[in-house]
């Protein structure tokens, strides 16, 4: 640092371990925030400072590792959510929202992958026309497979797109949640050994519930 004026001041901001400026750090939408794979690990997302960030503790949550940043390209990010592979890898995948950089000049929803603390996967899965709106992006895994539920705007129904593994990733295209409409929100998703569970909010007065194989 270089001083070339009297009374300079210099400020240092430093991320606290576990530690969030944001109210809604683990409550930015309906899905989980924690979860634990096959090997005992428990694995946290959760906001701060305008990022989204990872971690994992190996003894039961009484300690945990020193967090990293989820997008690495350290743009904005919000609305993360988590979820454990259950093929036995121990994979964990996180779906967030992006602002967009001078890399890549668009908003965008990004699925991540890490497997043993480190990140494996970083792909696209929807650009979106703003970040300020918040398209409240959801995921869960199985068998190879992840699933991303997320509301692509305000006036449209949930979308879904998947993402597959043989030897490289895939993805299908994105198309309309059954039964959806623009009154449908507030997606959480999770998943069993064959099939995935997804609950979402429709128009005030009504919680809805829908199973579905891929």
């Amino acid at each position: 640092v270089v001083f070339t004026n009297s009374n300079a001041v210099v400020t240092a901001n430093y991320k606290g371990h576990l530690i969030s400026n944001s109210t809604s750090g683990l409550s930015s939408n309906s899905q989980r925030k924690v979860v634990r794979t096959d090997d005992g690990k428990l694995h946290l997302v959760y906001e701060s400072m305008n990022q989204v960030w990872y971690t994992y503790s190996t003894d039961g949550g009484s300690t945990w590792l020193q967090e990293q940043k989820v997008d690495y390209l350290g743009a904005n990010c919000k609305s993360a959510s988590i979820a454990q592979s259950n093929d036995g890898l121990n994979k964990i995948y996180v779906v967030y929202q992006r602002d967009a950089v001078a890399a890549d000049n668009y908003p965008k929803i990004i699925l991540t992958e890490f497997q043993n603390g480190s990140r494996t996967l970083y792909t696209d899965v929807y650009t979106l026309s703003s970040y300020s709106y918040d398209s409240k992006p959801v995921t869960a895994a199985l068998n190879n497979t992840a699933c991303v539920i997320f509301k692509p705007s305000s006036t449209s129904a949930l979308s879904e797109k998947n993402f597959y593994y043989s030897g490289s990733w895939s993805a299908h295209s994105d198309f309309q949640v059954n039964n959806t409409t623009s009154s449908s929100s507030n997606p959480s998703i999770a998943s069993d050994v064959q099939k995935y569970f997804l609950a979402y909010q429709n128009g005030t007065t009504e919680i809805k519930y829908l199973e579905f194989f891929r």
